[in-house]
C-alpha cells in the first residue's frame, strides 16, 4: 500500500506550505506580542523591545513619526537570519520524512523574503514614509505611489496595523502585520471604531 504522504509529492508539498504559513503567523505573532512588547533582559531581545517601544512611543496619533525618525520602521536582514534558522530547523524537525531540507529551505527564504518586503513596504506605508528612501539594509519594495488601498490584502493590512497602535495596555492586539490568522485563532484581532 502506498503511504498518503511520499516525500516531495504534491501532495506533501500542499501540506508542508499550510504549516509553514501557519507557523509563519504564529512566529510573527509570538515575537511581536512577547519579544516586541514584553522586556526580556537579553542583550538583542532587550533592544528589540526598546527599540520597538520607542517606535509607538513616537508615532503620532495621525501614524505619522515624531521628528520623522524612521529608524524602526524597516526589518534588516540580521533581524530575520534567527527566524530563517529557528523556521528551518522546527520545520524540519516535523516535515524531514515527507519534504526533503532543499524544498524546506527555498519555501522558508521566500516566505522570508515576502515577509520582510511586504513588512517593510507597508509598515513603511502606514507612518507616511516610502521604503526604497528608508529601508536600506533591506530587499526594497514597493512604491509608495503603486500601493493600491482597496486592494483586500493591503486593506486589511494598513487597518490592523493601525489597530495596533490605536489600542493600548490590556486591549492591545493585532500582532499579526504580515501573515493574517494567529490574532484570529486566538481572539486578539481588534478593529478601530468607525465613530473615532
Amino acid at each position: 500500500m502506498k503511504p498518503i504522504f511520499e516525500k516531495n509529492s504534491a501532495l506533501s508539498i500542499s501540506v508542508f506550505l499550510l504549516a509553514l504559513y501557519l507557523f509563519s503567523s504564529f512566529e510573527e505573532y509570538v515575537i511581536h506580542k512577547y519579544v516586541m512588547h514584553k522586556k526580556i533582559d537579553l542583550p538583542y531581545l532587550k533592544e528589540t523591545y526598546e527599540d520597538h517601544i520607542k517606535h509607538h512611543i513616537d508615532t503620532n496619533k495621525d501614524f505619522t513619526i515624531k521628528k520623522n525618525d524612521h529608524s524602526n520602521i524597516c526589518f534588516s536582514f540580521m533581524t530575520v537570519v534567527p527566524l530563517f534558522i529557528v523556521t528551518v530547523f522546527s520545520l524540519y524537525i516535523v516535515f524531514n520524512t515527507i519534504i526533503s531540507l532543499n524544498i524546506i529551505i527555498i519555501s522558508v527564504v521566500f516566505f522570508v523574503i515576502i515577509h520582510m518586503v511586504v513588512w517593510n513596504t507597508l509598515h513603511s506605508y502606514v507612518h507616511y514614509f516610502d521604503v526604497n528612501t528608508i529601508c536600506k539594509n533591506a530587499v526594497y519594495g514597493l512604491p509608495k505611489e503603486y500601493i493600491n488601498e482597496k486592494n483586500i490584502y493591503v486593506k486589511w493590512s494598513l487597518d490592523n496595523h493601525r489597530a495596533h497602535h490605536y489600542f493600548k495596555d490590556d486591549k492591545k492586539g493585532n500582532w499579526n502585520v504580515v501573515f493574517p490568522g494567529a490574532d484570529y485563532i486566538l481572539g486578539s484581532h481588534n478593529t478601530i471604531p468607525t465613530t473615532v
